[in-house]
């Protein structure tokens, strides 16, 4: 059986709120710059928000997150609750707190675990190294397939563009 979290991370969604043309500075933080979405599952059950933050001091240093913002859960509440469910982020130095002591640095993503999920808990997500992406834009990118966000096209258009020459640029390397 596919367990919660994952399930919600790969259902298809579309976008309801489309994101700023560019990522704009962050009030509390002048280094970093944001940019924010929102969009809901295709059959309504769920909605989500997205959000995007990349340092402009260190080229690698950025976070990319999927949270679910839903009406219900399996647990009962009927509170509106919003938990972090995914994280892409940069290569930083991360150690993992929740299932084991791992202690590393580099490119990783983070995932709840259902019975985080289950309890409404999200302050601690363990993560693992990733080679599926090594800068913000192959991130990005990664997210937006990974999340099943269908319609991301109209709104990244220039993702697309830059992924296809990457793939075309490393399939000429080969």
């Amino acid at each position: 059986m596919e367990n919660i979290v994952t399930s919600l991370i790969s259902c298809n969604k579309i976008i309801t709120k489309k994101p700023h043309r560019e990522m704009y500075p962050d009030k509390q933080s002048p280094i970093i710059l944001r940019n924010d979405f929102e969009c809901k599952s295709e059959d309504g059950e769920y909605e989500f928000s997205v959000f995007m933050r990349k340092s402009t001091a260190i080229e690698n240093l950025f976070s990319i997150g999927l949270r679910v913002e839903a009406k219900s859960f399996p647990n009962g509440s009927k509170e509106h609750i919003g938990l972090t469910i995914l994280r892409c982020n940069g290569a930083h130095e991360h150690t993992n707190s929740v299932t084991n002591k791992n202690k590393f640095d580099g490119f990783h993503i983070h995932t709840l675990e259902d019975h985080q999920f289950i309890k409404g808990l999200d302050d601690r997500i363990d993560a693992e190294l990733t080679n599926d992406y090594n800068n913000f834009n192959k991130a990005l990118h990664y997210f937006l397939v990974s999340c099943g966000i269908s319609n991301y096209g109209k709104f990244f258009s220039r993702i697309d563009m830059l992924q296809q020459t990457l793939m075309e640029s490393d399939n000429r390397d080969n």
